[in-house]
Formats: structure tokens, sequence, C-alpha cells
């Protein structure tokens, strides 16, 4: 290997100088051990997202459908608890099935249920689906984060 002209030679020494006398500053130091305790943070967050949301009760849903809807509520509510229960040991949401939707809403009023599922016949022909609950839309993101 051909030997390093002086000045490139000067600019090497001096940057490895700079370069060790950094590594050995208290400033240096810490914030390597901040950045890796971050990182080691940051890296275990879905597990704890994921062991907080563990604990959760299922979600109690209502369906309801109104008339002119040629499925059934019950069928409704079977296709929703298959697609939402994929984990038999930490169920989603409970289903159920309403025949009074003025009812329901009351009963999502006062707690008693998550949210009730509408499923109506727009005047287009076309099935129209509306979720009513009085949830916060920004607060219900953490299954969606696992």
């Amino acid at each position: 290997m051909p030997a390093l002209p002086d000045d490139l030679r000067n600019a090497v020494l001096v940057a490895r100088r700079e370069y060790l006398s950094r590594l050995r500053t208290r400033t240096f130091v810490f914030s390597t051990i901040a950045l890796m305790i971050l990182v080691t943070v940051l890296a275990g967050a879905p597990i704890v997202i994921s062991w907080i949301g563990r604990g959760a009760s299922a979600a109690k849903v209502a369906v309801y459908t109104g008339p002119g809807v040629s499925l059934a509520a019950a069928q409704v509510a079977t296709s929703l608890a298959a697609q939402l229960d994929t984990d038999p040991g930490d169920p989603v949401a409970d289903t159920s099935v309403t025949t009074d939707l003025a009812a329901a809403r009351m009963e999502v009023v006062d707690g008693r249920l998550s949210g009730v599922l509408d499923v109506e016949r727009a005047p287009s022909g076309d099935l129209a689906f509306s979720f009513i609950t009085t949830a916060n839309p920004n607060l219900e993101r953490l299954p969606a984060l696992i």
C-alpha cells in the first residue's frame, strides 16, 4: 500500500485524535447510554402495549338490521364475531342482536353497550352501515397498535 501524502496523513492523525478524545468525554458516554436505553424502551413498547391490552374486557356490540335488509341480524352478528374474535382466549367483541334501535342507542349512552352496528338499505339499494358509539376514536386505537 503506498504511503499517504503528508497533508492527508496529518488530516488522518488529527481526525483520529479528535475522535478518540470525543470518545472519552462524559457527554459522549452519557448520550450513548441514554440512546441505548431509549432504543430498548422503544423496542419493548409493543410488548408492554400488548400486555396492557390483554386484560381488557370484550366490547359489547349489538347488531340491528333495518327493514328491507335480507340478512338476519343474527347472521351479521355471527359473522362479525367470527371476523373479530380470532383468538378464542381473548375475545374482542361480545355481539348480540337487537330489534329496537332506539333502545340500543340508549344502552350505548348509558354505557351498557360499547356500540350498535346499524345495517340499513340505502335509497340506492346498497347496504349502509353505521356504527353508533360514544367512544372517542382517538383513544380507541390500542388494538390497532398491536
